[in-house]
């Protein structure tokens, strides 16, 4: 890896696919977001939900948003698995620095309702982020919204922000109607458009300390590919990268995102959507004109 990298002049990695505050790009809708969350914790009340598609950064777009929080907030990021209410709280608890940390689900909401009101005391807030919610039960989603009762001197010093994909919003729709009537703020992560996916790959490089030339025609390959999705410009670009050190190149050619894109998977799964697309415009069609054959 470290020889890759030397060959085209990169002091790191510029596609990693792990989330990185270091490497967030502010595009139109990034930027859009931060400014809701902003609004949200000026707003002081009630919940805000991030929504957005696997891989449109939602989680690097959150450290970002926390390396700017005020000093009189204290955080706590949870990037939550199926976890049960009671597991959930404790998880809180640990991320907090909390040692006095219980088995018992009522204990530590007590220890966790006394750690707020002391910060109210001291004039702080709290702001609770539960990335990735679409995959909490809806038992843990609506001990998250019995949190959100905790008041001092009629004041709320808890916020939270709840993110994760389309289900999370359809989810809370459908079951958990007196969380959803809390949600002031509701910010929607789209994908990156042409422009931005080139600004995007600059950016990376330019993050690195290096850059490499890439080819128009690979551009637009990309982006037809990879939808604007920065997941997976990171995974085609990376790959693509091996391509063209495999050949000492110092530029990638709409060839190396090719098969970039098929040793991942890719094109065959956009052929494969393709071919059922077709499929079912033939069947309108074929039922179209039987429709029209036996009425005449």
């Amino acid at each position: 890896m470290k020889q890759k990298l030397s060959f085209f002049g990169f002091e790191d990695e510029p596609f990693r696919l792990t989330p990185d505050a270091d490497f967030y790009y502010p595009s139109s809708t990034h930027e859009k977001t931060i400014r809701l969350l902003n609004y949200f914790l000026e707003d002081g009340d009630g919940f805000a939900m991030l929504i957005g598609a696997p891989g449109t950064g939602k989680t690097t777009l959150l450290r970002k948003f926390l390396e700017e929080m005020p000093d009189d907030w204290e955080f706590a990021l949870i990037v939550t698995s199926m976890l049960s209410p009671s597991e959930l709280m404790r998880l809180i608890l640990t991320d907090l620095g909390i040692k006095d940390v219980s088995g018992d689900l009522a204990r530590n909401l007590k220890i966790f309702q006394d750690h707020i009101i002391e910060l109210a005391e001291k004039r702080k807030k709290l702001l609770l982020i539960i990335d990735e919610a679409q995959s909490l039960p809806v038992e843990s989603l609506e001990q998250i919204r019995l949190l959100s009762n905790i008041e001092f001197k009629d004041k709320k010093p808890l916020q939270i922000i709840l993110s994760g994909q389309p289900e999370l919003e359809k989810m809370v729709e459908s079951q958990i109607t007196q969380l959803n009537h809390r949600i002031t703020v509701r910010c929607y992560l789209e994908h990156l458009n042409r422009k931005e996916t080139e600004e995007y790959i600059m950016f990376r490089m330019a993050k690195a300390n290096g850059s490499v030339k890439v080819e128009k025609n690979a551009l637009d390959k990309l982006y037809k590919i990879t939808d604007g999705i920065p997941r997976l410009i990171n995974s085609v670009m990376k790959r693509a990268l091996v391509m063209a050190y495999s050949e000492s190149r110092k530029y990638i050619t709409k060839d190396d995102i090719d098969k970039a894109a098929q040793s991942l998977g890719l094109k065959r799964e956009k052929d494969a959507l393709k071919i059922v697309a077709l499929g079912i415009a033939f069947a309108i069609i074929v039922a179209i004109v039987v429709f029209v054959v036996l009425r005449y």
